[in-house]
């Protein structure tokens, strides 16, 4: 028998090393949020890149499920694991909906991160469809399985979008988002080299997604440990249980490594998003209205059509009556 006599008694973890954990990854989101915020914003806002800000929606809406989830398993406004009825019941659909609508802002990270204009028309459009739809898959969930959603929960809200990420972070930490136009038609060697995002020959932009590559592999890695040791750790009489468990089970263990993952996953999308704003600036600079209009007005006094006096001249010879010789 556990030392915990009620250890599992409902089906739901509620021991302390679990619901303790919990608020550890929660003050760990909080911590990383902070780290993202302290890069400020470029002031004119058609050249914001929604990459970070969109990460920041996924942390905090993780946070909310983390944190209430970790209220149930330490039985704050009911049995401790009991998410049969009452307020924990209602609290675990929080924590399920949260979890799910966090997603939503996974995948706009990801559809942001590989457009160079994110104040658009089209990242608007695809923004709000990726939230209908995942707000109508979460609702639907919900409706049909209750609190007993919360693996479905995991995976539309973790599970798929983190691949979708890792799917788009790929290609940039092998440096595939920057093409020779010379090496792409073999005609024009001397061509300089075009990018497809922006930041892109910017170091930092390929480390930091290698960085929140390796961060999304560890969540995975935890996940994956967290399902396979279910059996014998989630259970009243974890005899079996490689872990100390109650003591500190595989769901503390899965805690862990999503808060240290997700620690990693902030500065190294932070990496990757400053080398994109950095250069999405500074082609904002560039397109300026006031500097194209100097441009064009330097253009328009430096042009002068060479052949305009002599054409001048010619007619004005043409036109001219000659009186004798």
């Amino acid at each position: 028998m556990s030392a915990n006599p009620d250890f599992y008694a409902t089906g739901y973890d509620n021991s302390m090393a679990c619901w303790a954990t919990n608020y550890f990854l929660v003050a760990v989101i909080g911590t990383c949020i902070a780290f993202l915020l302290k890069h400020k914003p470029d002031a004119d806002i058609t050249r914001v890149d929604h990459t970070r800000y969109c990460l920041m929606g996924k942390y905090a809406l993780t946070a909310v499920s983390v944190g209430m989830a970790g209220t149930v398993h330490q039985g704050l406004f009911g049995r401790a694991g009991d998410v049969s009825s009452g307020v924990n019941a209602n609290i675990w659909l929080v924590v399920e909906a949260t979890l799910m609508l966090s997603g939503i802002f996974t995948i706009n990270a990801g559809f942001a991160l590989m457009t160079n204009t994110d104040c658009s028309w089209r990242n608007a459009v695809v923004y709000m469809l990726v939230g209908f739809a995942g707000a109508l898959v979460c609702v639907l969930i919900i409706w049909k399985f209750g609190t007993d959603a919360f693996g479905a929960a995991g995976g539309i809200g973790e599970g798929i979008p983190n691949l979708f990420l890792l799917a788009v972070l790929l290609p940039i930490a092998m440096g595939c988002c920057m093409k020779e136009r010379g090496a792409v038609s073999g005609q024009f060697p001397q061509a300089e080299s075009f990018r497809l995002i922006d930041g892109s020959e910017d170091p930092a932009f390929k480390i930091g997604a290698r960085w929140a590559i390796a961060a999304i592999l560890l969540i995975f890695g935890g996940a994956y440990v967290q399902v396979a040791l279910g059996p014998a750790c989630g259970i009243p009489c974890p005899a079996d249980c490689p872990l100390p468990s109650p003591q500190f089970d595989h769901n503390a263990l899965f805690h862990l490594a999503q808060a240290f993952g997700m620690a990693l996953l902030a500065f190294g999308m932070d990496k990757t998003c400053r080398a994109v704003e950095k250069a999405t600036s500074k082609r904002g600079d560039l397109e300026s209205p006031l500097l194209q209009t100097s441009v064009e007005v330097g253009r328009q006094q430096k042009f002068v059509p060479p052949s305009a006096p002599r054409l001048a001249n010619r007619e004005d010879r043409v036109k001219t009556p000659h009186f004798g010789r």
